[in-house]
């Protein structure tokens, strides 16, 4: 090497000098555990030899070690060493994977000046160098002065054609192939899929297996990867299909069939074959925590990261980036600061990519002084970095800070993107600034070339509303450039039942059921701002078309995280254990406030709430919270969450993914109070409507059976009442009692409203109830009692008649005669009575009388 002082061998180390007496020089040069020993002995050789040069050079090759290797290159040519011809294509090889374009070139002349331009290894390597490099036209002419033009040199100019995005040169020079190998189709699939032509790549594997060619792991890789980006889950399982079992035990081609099932949302099958790999480097754990994180279990991402940890296995920066998006999704604030913790305890540079992750995580979990720290701490803080700090300062009620980091952003050259303006917007609405949101979505439009979307389209609409300014948002909404979707219907018709707007309620309504027509919510919203505004025959309406098109109800639920626990809430909810003191911590809390002199910011609603969110669950939630201090007013480590109750912003965890949810649509039961049963919570946080309680009957039939096991769900306000009604209806009973199979002894008749068909009494979910029931009467009875009522009827009057206008059979009879005592009278009377009332209730029953 250049100013190195080349020694005589009597002046090397003496250790050096043992190492060469015991094995020779290239064999030395051969061994990576002393190739660093051997090169100092070959740095002190004057003028090394072509056979020790070429051991070099394979040598540093073997051990990828490519900068090296052009250095030593650069050495010998220096010292007029000669480098064995078959050296040249791997020094041109490391010259493309390093991108050393000028050296490259030298020593493309290196290999003119020696002449050898007649070895095709040399040729080819020149080609592949240029190709790698972009310089197509240099790799076309080089191609074009080899004598024999074989598949090789092809393949590396397909894929060159790939890399600059120029298909048809490609596909023009896949077509002319005599001979195709495997790579070639390799190359040709992977430059259509790299140009996003998936079902050209997938054609073009078609016409492979028709034509004979083999499949190898290179094909199966690329073909899961375009299975992936594409979505097709079925072409995939196809392709998994057509490899055996021990090409699966490779290790990139199952990471790559993970990776395919987690983009396809199958995450169930990724988590089939990541429990079938043998060995897991850390590309399939980290495949497979962010996959749990992308599919929205957050829960079973932690809990395989736990076992990563366990494992000799060490989480890279993608790994953690996966963990901090599933921490971030949860929402916890203990769980956040535990992960954020462990990751910054490992003294990982804050690159864009993680320390983003990091500020999402802590903003989701409420942690903005962490999340400003680690904003602070980064040295490269790109465009996706800004947008996570802006989006959790407007989340977390800092609008005026995201704005004034904006303001520094553009100051410092970094170009907004779409997601910039969505965290802007958001935090304008927050903070109630119309004028200044309106004026930074023209910016967006105007200045930085940014075309609107239907998230900020939202987040426009949302702002309007919240200032009133109702029908000014529905003409925006009118001439927006995209087509408006449900979201924005949503944020409109919420913000016409808090300004009693009827006229635009309908036409907001009218457009979100042809967008959402089984969404409960927005028949519920509607028949709310019906009652409000008194129009009831418009509230049966609504309630009727939602029995006839088979639409529920779903209830909304606030739940609060303490010491791990997660506990839930329902409007007048009673099932928590604690209810009672709930409450009566709630109701103390609210006592106090009354006496209190309040601060008007701090307790402004932008909203005003509706009065069934009086009494609604976040009240028991924040009570829950309170239980766990001496003083109800003392400050509590609480975390407490309303999914159904707080707006959703229009933006995902991801950091540079555009995604728009819209506010929730908060309405109350005012007006609907009787529809099907509403669903319970599902047990984990953020689920805003989950499976209707249900328990189990087994309904006996007068101590027979049981005759049926079915699955009744709880209706009512609560969700614990039995549908005694339709139970009786379904299976042809007047009644039903309290059973012990045991025993087969009837208890106490089960008693129910007469009006909605509800028990009286409450069961709880998943339980099992034991029913004896009495069937219906027959029609003889009844049919019998009418009969004896007309002839009882026709009696008495034949009696209280004179003689002369008695029925002539009544005079032929020996009744006629008869003289009837009072009393027996009497009984007639009561008993003609009482048979006419069942009578009529009979008739009432079949439908014969209204």
């Amino acid at each position: 090497m250049e100013g190195k002082v080349v020694l005589p061998h009597r002046h090397l180390p003496q250790h050096l000098t043992g190492l060469l007496k015991t094995r020779p020089l290239h064999d030395l040069l051969s061994d990576a555990s002393t190739s660093r020993a051997a090169r100092h002995l070959f740095d002190a050789l004057p003028r090394p030899t072509p056979a020790l040069c070429g051991t070099l050079i394979s040598a540093l090759s073997r051990l990828s070690s490519h900068r090296e290797l052009l250095d030593a290159f650069s050495s010998l040519h220096r010292r007029g060493a000669v480098v064995p011809p078959g050296c040249v294509p791997l020094v041109l090889k490391s010259c493309a994977v390093s991108a050393a374009s000028r050296q490259g070139r030298e020593v493309h002349c290196h290999a003119i000046v020696r002449g050898l331009l007649w070895d095709t290894f040399v040729m080819t390597a020149l080609v592949d160098f240029y190709a790698k490099n972009g310089d197509m036209d240099c790799a076309v002419k080089v191609f074009e002065e080899m004598p024999v033009k074989d598949p090789i040199p092809m393949n590396c100019l397909i894929t060159g054609y790939s890399k600059s995005g120029d298909v048809d040169n490609a596909r023009r020079l896949f077509d002319g192939m005599a001979r195709r190998t495997s790579a070639s189709w390799n190359s040709m699939i992977a430059c259509y899929a790299h140009g996003g032509e998936y079902q050209e790549a997938l054609r073009l594997f078609d016409r492979m297996l028709s034509e004979g060619a083999r499949p190898n792991a290179i094909t199966i890789t690329t073909m899961f990867s375009i299975c992936a980006k594409s979505g097709d889950l079925e072409r995939g399982k196809w392709a998994r299909s057509l490899i055996a079992e021990q090409d699966l035990q490779n290790m990139i081609v199952r990471t790559a069939l993970m990776e395919m099932y987690v983009k396809c949302r199958a995450i169930d099958e990724a988590r089939h074959e990541f429990d079938q790999m043998q060995q897991r480097d850390v590309v399939a754990w980290s495949t497979m925590i962010a996959g749990y994180a992308q599919n929205g279990r957050p829960h079973e991402s932690l809990e395989l990261f736990e076992r990563m940890k366990a494992t000799s296995c060490k989480p890279n920066e993608v790994t953690l980036v996966g963990v901090l998006s599933a921490c971030a999704q949860l929402g916890s604030d203990e769980l956040g600061g535990q992960i954020g913790n462990h990751v910054e305890s490992r003294s990982l540079p804050l690159t864009s990519y993680l320390g983003s992750a990091l500020i999402d995580m802590y903003t989701k979990c409420g942690h903005v002084d962490r999340a400003y720290n680690v904003f602070n701490r980064m040295e490269h803080k790109v465009v996706i970095t800004w947008n996570s700090m802006m989006r959790g300062l407007a989340l977390n009620g800092f609008p005026q800070d995201a704005i004034t980091l904006y303001k520094q952003m553009v100051e410092n050259g970094i170009q907004p993107n779409e997601i910039t303006f969505v965290a802007l917007l958001t935090a304008c609405t927050h903070a109630g600034l119309v004028d200044q949101g309106m004026a930074f979505f023209e910016e967006m439009k105007r200045i930085h070339l940014v075309s609107p979307q239907v998230e900020h389209c939202s987040c426009m609409v949302d702002l309007l509303c919240k200032s009133g300014r109702l029908w000014e948002a529905y003409k925006f909404i009118c001439d927006m450039e995209v087509e408006p979707n449900a979201v924005i219907w949503s944020t409109l018709l919420s913000a016409c039942r808090v300004h009693a707007d009827v006229e635009l309620a309908k036409l907001s309504a009218s457009k979100l059921l042809v967008l959402e027509p089984e969404n409960s919510s927005i028949y519920v919203l509607l028949s709310n701002i019906y009652a409000d505004a008194g129009l009831w025959a418009e509230v049966r309406e609504i309630r009727y078309l939602m029995r006839s098109k088979n639409v529920q109800k779903l209830s909304a639920y606030s739940w609060i995280e303490l010491d791990g626990e997660v506990h839930k809430f329902l409007v007048q909810d009673t099932y928590h254990t604690k209810s009672a003191e709930i409450y009566t911590v709630a109701d103390g809390m609210g006592l106090h406030l009354d006496d209190v002199d309040s601060d008007p910011e701090l307790f402004a609603w932008p909203n005003k709430p509706s009065s069934s969110d009086k009494a609604s669950s976040p009240k028991a939630r924040d009570g829950r919270g309170a239980l766990r201090l001496p003083d109800p007013f003392a400050g509590s480590p609480l975390n407490p969450n309303s999914p159904s109750r707080r707006s959703n912003y229009p933006m995902e965890s991801e950091a540079d993914k555009v995604a728009a949810t819209a506010p929730a649509v908060a309405a109350s039961d005012d007006a609907i109070q009787e529809e099907s049963p509403a669903s319970a919570p599902s047990g984990k946080p953020g689920s805003e409507a989950a499976a209707a309680p249900e328990v189990e009957v087994q309904l006996f039939r007068r101590g027979r059976g049981p005759v049926a096991v079915f699955r009744s769900r709880l209706g009512g306000y609560t969700q614990d009442q039995l549908e005694v009604g339709d139970i009786l209806e379904q299976h042809g009973l007047k009644s039903v009692f309290v059973f012990d199979p045991d025993s087969r002894t009837r208890g106490v008749a089960i008693r129910f409203h007469p009006r909605n068909g509800r028990s009286l009494l409450t069961y709880t979910s998943g339980s099992i109830i034991f029913l004896d029931g009495e069937p219906k009467d027959s029609m003889l009875k009844p049919v019998t009692k009418v009969m004896i009522g007309v002839a009882a009827m026709t009696v008495v009057v034949a009696v209280l008649l004179k003689e002369a206008k008695m029925p002539e059979w009544l005079k032929e009879s020996k009744l006629g005669n008869l003289n009837f005592p009072p009393w027996v009278l009497a009984c007639m009377v009561i008993v003609f009575m009482r048979l006419r009332k069942r009578t009529k209730d009979a008739m009432k029953k079949f439908g014969w009388s209204s």
